[in-house]
């Protein structure tokens, strides 16, 4: 009994200690990958990438809710060394990005030399200045001929993506070891054929909830799976690293009439993909077998050298008749807040999740994405040093974490979103096109500097 009380103490004293110096000390490996995470469309936008799906999907009239277009953006393509120097300048040593498909293949069969010369040079030019590239070859973006041959739509299609993987991996792999073949293959499917906020805009077809939703979301995974197989074997890709990123997006009940919903909404985006990486097993579909797809790889554990976690939350939904990351809410009284998407901090749920990964799929984990839209940099800081602290302690506890990438370096074009949503560590003038490092970001910095 004394001992007990002796440890009750203990305890006691170390968590007044916590909330009396505000935080709790941060621990990761000296060899910890810090970095950030863009994408080459949405931050170069629809007047340098004009054959991209999402350059024509733009045009549509009520494509993009604040009925913008992408315009510039924040011309990365043209100012990579300002990239650069705003990476060192957070302390980062790896970049994850995007290499633009509609860029360097606007006309099928026909790729643009100059371009890959471009993104060649761009990688030799991060590594001059000690930052490890992460490339991700499918984020979202596509020539719009893809688009018009049906895309992930048709299983024969994979061949174009798998090409075109190949001609960027025989190019960069000699400086390049780490690849993401796909990036959120659930969110892309989902967006796309759910809720058609995406292109090709494929609502939901005679209530047939899955059909073009599990159809798409098999060919990425078959797609990864040819990539992989491609880019290891075949081009002697043994020294690279080669990995799916996946956004963990399971939603929660706020009461008891949203839960059929909510279990539904995260087989949609995440556990069907989820068992499918664990087992080989895809089986893709809900009640009643609507739009049921299968398919079996065996050891598609194999066919990755790491999982990319993409967290942003797990949202709590409300009982509303649309259903969607417009209604979701958050527990006042238990600490959270709403971002401006609106989503809610729950970074607990990072953890969560790389405890699933690390006990269900035994591979390495970055942490490929991680961030808030925070317009008025209320949170940004404490949202940063919250989910560190779940990568933190999951590292403590045997989870190999290996880097995070936060997502994301400036101010861009969110997707069906326009500019409404302000993730970036820097707030970007898209007028003068000058970035400014926000007060909430400099935690990152600290952060990252405090960790070498």
């Amino acid at each position: 009994m004394h001992r007990l009380v002796v440890r009750l103490i203990m305890v006691a004293f170390s968590v007044v200690t916590v909330i009396a110096n505000g935080e709790e000390n941060l621990k990761f490996p000296k060899d910890f990958k810090w970095g950030v995470a863009t994408c080459e469309y949405q931050n170069s936008g629809s007047t340098k990438c004009p054959d991209s799906n999402w350059a024509h999907w733009e045009q549509q009239e009520g494509a993009i809710k604040t009925g913008e277009i992408s315009g510039e953006s924040t011309c990365h393509y043209d100012n990579e060394q300002r990239t650069i120097q705003q990476i060192k300048a957070l302390g980062c040593n790896t970049y994850r990005f995007s290499v633009e498909w509609s860029l360097i293949e606007p006309i099928q069969g026909e790729y643009n030399e100059e371009v890959i010369d471009h993104y060649s040079d761009f990688v030799d030019e991060l590594l001059a200045n000690g930052i490890e590239p992460m490339i991700t070859l499918h984020h979202f973006s596509h020539p719009q001929w893809f688009e018009e041959l049906g895309a992930f739509e048709k299983t024969e299609n994979n061949k174009f993506l798998v090409l075109f993987a190949k001609k960027m991996f025989n190019r960069l792999s000699d400086r390049v070891k780490l690849w993401v073949t796909i990036n959120e293959p659930g969110v892309y499917a989902a967006q796309g054929y759910y809720w058609a906020d995406f292109p090709p805009g494929k609502k939901l077809i005679n209530r047939q909830v899955f059909k073009p939703t599990a159809t798409v979301v098999k060919n990425l995974m078959m797609a990864h799976a040819s990539m992989y197989g491609t880019m290891k074997r075949e081009l002697n890709g043994r020294e690279c690293q080669i990995g799916l990123v996946h956004q963990f997006l399971k939603f929660m009940s706020a009461n008891i009439l949203t839960q059929p919903f909510t279990t539904h909404l995260t087989y949609v985006y995440h556990k069907g993909i989820f068992e499918f990486l664990k087992s080989g097993e895809f089986k893709f579909g809900y009640r009643f077998g609507l739009g049921k797809e299968e398919m079996k790889i065996k050891k598609a554990k194999e066919m990755m050298d790491f999982i990319g976690i993409n967290y942003y939350t797990m949202p709590l939904v409300k009982a509303e008749m649309k259903m969607n990351f417009e209604n979701t809410t958050c527990d006042e009284e238990a600490g959270e807040y709403m971002t401006d998407m609106p989503f809610r901090a729950y970074p607990q749920g990072l953890g969560e999740v790389i405890r699933e990964c690390h006990e269900e799929l035994g591979l390495p984990i970055y942490i490929t994405e991680n961030g808030a839209p925070d317009r008025e940099d209320k949170f940004r800081g404490r949202w940063i040093r919250d989910h560190l602290k779940q990568v933190s302690d999951a590292i403590a506890d045997g989870c190999d974490v290996r880097g995070f990438y936060y997502w994301t370096l400036n101010d861009n074009w969110e997707w069906d979103r326009g500019y409404s949503q302000k993730f970036g560590l820097y707030e970007y003038d898209f007028e003068t096109h000058r970035p400014t490092l926000r007060e909430g970001s400099r935690e990152y910095v600290r952060i990252i500097r405090e960790s070498k």
